[in-house]
């Protein structure tokens, strides 16, 4: 299927026309999101998420609920390190509906002080449960070792003493910079009318141009986090950064150490060792730098002989055949990538933070083109283990005593 590109009112547009679908979906997406925030206001855009939904002067929450429920299969939205979006499915006959109450959602929410107040005790509560989550907090910690000094080390959600400080004036600032022009991109995918790009824009009105302070990373240095808490097992995130990363790269790199059952750290730590239920490798990839980690689970006792394994594992890596790997990056991608909603968010993000237009059969073949000597950069830097950050949370005191000699 063709992809089109347009720009207009400051709004970078991606669609993917389908004449056979009965549905359109949408994708509106804001480049804006925890990276850009201090920590007076960290959690602010998270919060933002939540509150646009609660109505404005026109629509109550009922009203946008009911709508797009009625119309298609909801609306939802999220917040990531570095964006906002929002998207729907809708019947194409509800495309100009849909658009009314977003443009209202975006231009006037009303903020009003009850909503406020209740939506801080549900954002707490979103924000316990994720801490009731060993894992999670040990990826969370991770990221305060590697990026301490630096927003992308804030969680998504804000802090207690973030979310309880938040007020109109910090959501109405807040609005402003995320749904402003330079910072926004739409993704559309289906039965999409003619003139979708001149309604959205007659619609959707965006604000004066934000641009975000631009943050020095601090020099990095290794470091480790230890937190105990009730748990029966240790939970152990690990990670690098790469400041100057090949995404392409970096997930045949990822998909040879970690991603899958296929995997050497699940091949051998847990198939032929039984350490571990779980371990896996990620890649967790930004506009200007790439986490690297290993994640695993295991019971205390087990933990020191895991991370030998990994290291062993990882000094090993450059002899690895890369074949297999690049294959397996290739298959998942094309599959991935059938699914047109997930091509076309993927292509609306490239195209929206570096105005870049990727094209899928390019990358799958630039992919198949690897050499091992084109990947050994991005081998050798994961391949040091002593420069890894881990973070540590349940019993730790065996992972103390095994990291310290």
């Amino acid at each position: 299927m063709k992809v089109e590109f347009v720009e207009k009112e400051g709004i970078k547009f991606v669609l993917m026309r389908n004449e056979r679908a009965r549905s359109l979906y949408m994708n509106i997406t804001s480049a804006i999101g925890s990276v850009h925030e201090n920590r007076e206001n960290n959690g602010i855009t998270h919060f933002l998420e939540h509150m646009i939904f609660k109505g404005s002067a026109r629509f109550s929450y009922r009203d946008i609920n009911h709508f797009f429920e009625i119309n298609g299969n909801s609306i939802d939205a999220y917040t990531t390190k570095e964006s906002l979006t929002i998207t729907t499915t809708i019947l194409p006959d509800a495309f100009d509906g849909a658009l009314e109450i977003i443009s209202d959602m975006i231009a006037g929410p009303l903020f009003l002080e009850r909503d406020i107040e209740n939506e801080k005790r549900v954002v707490l509560q979103e924000y316990n449960e994720l801490m009731d989550t060993p894992n999670e907090v040990s990826y969370i910690n991770l990221y305060r070792a590697l990026f301490d000094g630096h927003p992308l080390a804030f969680e998504v959600l804000g802090t207690p003493e973030t979310i309880k400080s938040f007020d109109r004036d910090m959501l109405e600032r807040r609005l402003r910079e995320v749904f402003s022009r330079g910072n926004v991109g739409v993704a559309l995918y289906g039965r999409i009318p003619e003139d979708a790009v001149d309604r959205f824009v007659r619609y959707i009105k965006l604000y004066d141009e934000f641009v975000p302070p631009s943050i020095p990373y601090p020099p990095y240095r290794p470091s480790m986090e230890f937190q105990r808490d009730n748990s029966s097992g240790c939970y152990v995130s690990m990670g690098i950064p790469m400041f100057e990363y090949d995404k392409d790269k970096i997930m045949v790199v990822n998909s040879i150490l970690g991603a899958g059952m296929s995997s050497l750290l699940f091949e051998i730590i847990r198939e032929e060792k039984g350490l571990v239920y779980d371990i896996h490798s990620f890649v967790d990839a930004y506009r200007d730098v790439a986490l690297f980690g290993i994640y695993f689970a295991a019971i205390p006792e087990n933990c020191n002989h895991v991370l030998y394994e990994i290291r062993s594992i990882l000094e090993g890596l450059p002899r690895v055949d890369i074949g297999p790997a690049k294959r397996k990056v290739v298959s998942s991608l094309t599959i991935e990538w059938e699914n047109p909603i997930s091509y076309i968010s993927a292509v609306l993000w490239e195209y929206l933070t570096t105005g870049r237009i990727i094209d899928a059969g390019e990358i799958l073949s630039r992919i198949e083109s690897f050499t091992r000597e084109d990947l050994m950069d991005h081998v050798e830097r994961v391949s040091r283990f002593d420069e890894y950050s881990i973070s540590i949370v349940g019993e730790t005191e065996s992972m103390e005593w095994g990291l310290k000699v």
